[in-house]
């Protein structure tokens, strides 16, 4: 086993597409309820909170 990691090199824990399923997977469902919540009306006129 020793002599596989030496001459395949060390391999990545997680790989980039791993990372962006498992955002999409624990964040997908809160951003499709943030985008479909109704607006504000008004909301660019207030002034920000201090």
């Amino acid at each position: 086993m020793e002599r596989a990691a030496i001459v395949l090199g060390p391999a990545d824990p997680v790989c980039t597409a791993q990372i962006l399923w498992i955002n999409l997977v624990t964040n997908g469902l809160q951003d499709v309820a943030i985008a479909f919540q109704p607006g504000k009306k008004n909301i660019i006129c207030r002034k920000p909170p201090r």
